[in-house]
């Protein structure tokens, strides 16, 4: 159990945030943003 962590963090999230590196980009976004025109191919996404 990891201590200090909110509960809204899922582990899709936590996990996208460790494997970010340098030059990475989070977007916060609700259901309408379109992910389709405005993120590359290779873009991960993680809900919760």
């Amino acid at each position: 159990m990891l201590k200090g962590i909110r509960a809204e963090l899922s582990g899709d999230i936590l996990q996208a945030l460790c494997t970010m590196g340098h030059g990475d980009v989070v977007v916060v976004s609700d259901a309408n943003f379109p992910s389709d025109l405005r993120c590359p191919p290779d873009a991960r996404s993680a809900a919760f």
